[in-house]
């Protein structure tokens, strides 16, 4: 089998996730280290074994709203602003972490899609160019032949579908995007473009992780050039840490059409990712505001993709 990358250009906008194609390594057996590999995670209802310990995962309550969700003022995949209401929920106030995975993983003996592939894909700022390197997974974002990643970190190498996975054995869920939008916009009170304001900075100081410098001559001013410890940059306005920055959140839901243009059949399917990341974004500093929007393969993981969950309210 062949894993492929879909890459889609949005006003000159590039998706996270770019085109690559490689053969898929086979599996040696049908185990995947000691133990029996479990079956095949489903695209839509993933069926994961065991039940999760106390995370103490502190969780921000949203009182549901009606809201302007998107904008017209720049992408088109940001678009079109529109009302949305969105019930009362509860979100993640972290994103989730290594160590929080490692528990899923080691509860319920859970393959990835990037263990299952043997490959994922990390950029290369020497070459400016993204790559599939092998051994790649959650535990090695950057591939075996670098350091493991520390356990505050925000996991990464993890698909919508590994997502899913998790929130399911945690007993929670991955959000919507309209919920996640009413959340870091403050409850759906905010305006501004950023969580905290419609400047970048705030008296000099960076809000978030997110990219400084040329794409292949970065320049961390903020501290970080790949991820940041889970929380660094301290709680946004709505209560979250990381609101936007550190690495693109996956969410619940397929990406909704967003013009009249025929893109509703051309992206059936895909997954959408929200809040920019470390990793530098054509739009720049417009690459991790509020409206924020990009699309992925479910089976897809990168260096700089991450998630949290959200939970209903009875």
């Amino acid at each position: 089998m062949k894993r492929i990358y879909r890459s889609l250009f949005f006003c000159g906008l590039i998706s996270v996730s770019l085109l690559a194609c490689t053969e898929k390594k086979e599996q040696k057996s049908a185990g995947t280290t000691t133990e029996q590999a479990p079956p095949a995670v489903p695209a839509t209802k993933p069926q994961v074994a065991a039940k999760a310990p106390e995370l103490n995962k502190v969780m921000v309550t949203f009182q549901g709203g009606t809201y302007m969700m998107g904008s017209d003022q720049f992408a088109p995949i940001e678009g079109p602003a529109h009302q949305v209401t969105v019930k009362a929920f509860k979100m993640d106030r972290d994103l989730t972490t290594v160590d929080d995975f490692r528990k899923f993983v080691q509860a319920t003996g859970y393959q990835t899609d990037a263990d299952k592939f043997g490959n994922s894909m990390v950029f290369n700022f020497s070459t400016g160019q993204w790559a599939l390197v092998d051994g790649a997974n959650w535990e090695y974002p950057m591939g075996r032949m670098n350091k493991a990643a520390q356990g505050d970190m925000p996991v990464t190498q993890v698909s919508w579908k590994d997502a899913t996975a998790f929130a399911q054995w945690a007993g929670k869920r991955l959000p919507t995007e309209e919920e996640w939008e009413y959340a870091v916009r403050n409850s759906g009170k905010s305006d501004a473009i950023y969580p905290w304001g419609n400047e970048e900075q705030q008296k000099g100081k960076y809000m978030a992780n997110t990219f400084q410098g040329e794409l292949t001559k970065p320049n961390p001013m903020d501290g970080y050039l790949f991820t940041s410890p889970v929380g660094t940059f301290g709680l946004a306005p709505c209560g979250l840490t990381d609101a936007v920055g550190n690495v693109w959140q996956v969410m619940q839901n397929d990406i909704y059409p967003f013009d009249g243009k025929g893109f509703r059949q051309q992206l059936s399917g895909n997954k959408v990712i929200r809040g920019g990341s470390f990793m530098a974004d054509e739009a720049r500093e417009k690459g991790h505001t509020v409206f924020t929007r990009r699309t992925k393969v479910a089976e897809d993981a990168t260096f700089n993709q991450g998630f949290r969950c959200a939970q209903d309210i009875d």
